[in-house]
């Protein structure tokens, strides 16, 4: 649900994608409101830890007592750096995050590969996404003693990421080839073979690249993709 990050969703569309997914093989994960991770967090906390109950009440405990709820996702901005840590554990600590899956997404370089920043997390049962992107590969970030695992491929479009006035569908309009997808397949299979929880996401884009990449992993670990009518969920 990454709708959720503009706007929580109305009572109705939340129950209409409930009923749509209930008894199939199938569950969400969700992400939290940009406007508690980007305009409350850092300098408004308070309004921010109430916002986050807010949205436990009406989102997380819902979906999660209807079995459709895998993970929650904290996508940071990109200016939040580790002078800003204890903002974001009094936000954790505001919710019952011992009932989720929780997962924080840094976007500034200096909390990539920080074991100090995932050290905080994890001593709240938080784990740190991990993610490729033309800024870090993902190797570079990944945590395997956790056993939980949230890999976010952005893709390697480097000409547009660093390129000033790009928008996202041109910073995310990559196709990762065969032989990329194949070094991710590498690093993860280990963590598949002795348990991980691992959730995989492509970065979604109009040209449909994401799926398509998707569907190659898939195949890469033996799964076979089920269709599901997303007309159901509109």
């Amino acid at each position: 649900m990454n709708s959720t990050f503009y706007s929580p969703l109305p009572k109705a569309t939340l129950l209409k994608w409930t009923r749509a997914m209930k008894g199939k093989d199938f569950s969400f994960s969700v992400k939290v409101p940009g406007s508690i991770t980007h305009e409350y967090m850092i300098g408004k906390t308070s309004q921010a830890c109430i916002e986050m109950l807010k949205f436990q009440q009406s989102h997380l405990d819902y979906l999660s007592g209807e079995g459709l709820l895998s993970a929650v996702l904290f996508q940071l901005p990109p200016y939040f750096k580790m002078e800003h840590v204890d903002k974001l554990l009094q936000v954790i600590s505001s919710f019952d995050h011992g009932k989720f899956t929780c997962f924080v997404e840094p976007r500034h370089r200096e909390l990539y590969g920080n074991n100090e920043f995932s050290r905080a997390l994890l001593g709240e049962g938080i784990g740190v996404a991990s993610v490729d992107s033309p800024e870090l590969n993902l190797q570079q970030n990944m945590y395997p003693g956790t056993g939980r695992q949230y890999l976010r491929f952005h893709g390697r479009n480097k000409e547009q990421w660093f390129r000033k006035g790009a928008g996202k569908l041109e910073k995310y309009d990559y196709l990762y080839s065969r032989n990329e997808l194949e070094t991710f397949a590498r690093l993860i299979s280990p963590l598949a073979s002795r348990g991980d929880e691992i959730f995989i996401f492509f970065n979604n884009h109009p040209s449909g690249k994401a799926p398509a990449n998707a569907a190659q992993m898939m195949d890469m670990f033996g799964l076979k993709p089920h269709s599901t009518n997303q007309n159901t969920l509109f």
